[in-house]
């Protein structure tokens, strides 16, 4: 009985770890955006560009990612009182994120 019970804990430990580490549409915690990485971020939001304001929103997701490391990793030590997440504006200049929506500088 000991040892079904050991392979059960196991046998779950061992599907967490696949589920945990195979989420593809997840952004990564490095601070460079892979190709995959981008066609996710549009694919999960319904974005489609042209080659130039691609490249261009592309930057600015890349910088938006900045961002949000920077400060989950501030919210994980304790320094502030919120975690950030990606959404549909991540990819958006200042100027074009709705009023109220606006990012908050730390």
């Amino acid at each position: 009985m000991l040892k079904l019970h050991s392979f059960t804990i196991l046998l779950l430990l061992s599907l967490t770890f696949i589920l945990v580490s195979s989420r593809p549409n997840e952004p990564s915690d490095s601070l460079e955006v892979t190709d995959d990485e981008w066609e996710n971020y549009k694919k999960e939001f319904g974005k489609q560009y042209e080659a130039e304001e691609d490249a261009e929103r592309r930057k600015i997701y890349t910088e938006t990612k900045k961002h949000i490391i920077e400060h989950n990793k501030k919210f994980d030590a304790g320094e502030v009182s919120y975690s950030q997440g990606f959404n549909q504006f991540a990819d958006r200049k200042p100027d074009e994120v709705p009023r109220g929506l606006k990012k908050q500088h730390d």
